[in-house]
């Protein structure tokens, strides 16, 4: 917690955009060390300067709120995220797919055990993931481990 406070102190002197950027990029630093409630705080602190979240954000955001058990929210966010990837026409078809498939595995969890709706959201399989085509920026933000090319 002590880390934390010395970050808000410290960020005063960065624009509102680079306060935002640093708070959401150390918020999911939190989260890699498995520290989800502090990484909550600060990206919630990130979102507030930010104003909207790209899907990227919102990516992070849902996996945070993943691992809080906070399921509504993780829901709502992810289907915002998916919504935003496909309107988006600067991702390849591979990336798009990679993200979807990334977020589909909580999705599935709320289908089967929470008896969510997915609405027009379809199955995305790690079969349909063409792990060698995928971007290794969106790779290394979001590995996903359980792909079977992942070792490859």
């Amino acid at each position: 917690m002590r880390k934390l406070i010395n970050i808000l102190k410290n960020i005063h002197k960065l624009p509102k955009v680079g306060k935002a950027t640093f708070l959401i990029e150390d918020a999911w630093n939190l989260m890699a060390q498995d520290n989800p409630n502090e990484a909550e705080l600060l990206f919630e602190e990130g979102e507030i300067l930010l104003g909207s979240l790209c899907y990227e954000h919102k990516i992070m955001k849902g996996q945070i709120k993943f691992k809080l058990r906070k399921n509504e929210e993780c829901f709502n966010i992810f289907m915002d995220a998916w919504s935003d990837i496909e309107k988006d026409g600067h991702l390849s078809t591979p990336d798009k797919l990679y993200l979807k498939w990334y977020m589909y595995s909580a999705l599935e969890i709320f289908k089967s055990i929470l008896k969510i709706d997915l609405g027009n959201i379809e199955p995305v399989a790690a079969s349909d993931v063409q792990l060698d085509k995928v971007s290794s920026t969106w790779k290394r933000r979001f590995p996903s481990r359980d792909h079977p090319d992942w070792d490859k």
